[in-house]
């Protein structure tokens, strides 16, 4: 008999299973609140400051061009372990 665990987000007051929430990289531990309302904050704030992203990217050219490389390099290689 499996028991899945919830745990609790405040936010949204909701239990959820384990899978609704992000964990922080390198540990186990859970980020809270919840995917669901994270990704609701995260757009409210984005419909709030429009013009951060292009601010912060005319800002940091080079940490751009840098993603941008990374970004592309990693295609290619899916593309090539693909067989594309």
């Amino acid at each position: 008999m499996d028991i899945e665990l919830t745990y609790f987000c405040k936010k949204c007051n909701s239990n959820l299973p384990r899978s609704s929430f992000y964990s922080r990289k390198g540990t186990h531990k859970l980020v809270y609140p919840c995917k669901t309302c994270k990704g609701r904050y995260y757009k409210m704030w984005k419909a709030e400051n429009p013009e951060y992203h292009k601010n912060w990217k005319e800002a940091h050219p080079e940490q751009v061009k840098l993603h941008h490389k990374k970004y592309i390099d990693k295609q290619k290689d899916e593309d090539n372990s693909t067989g594309v």
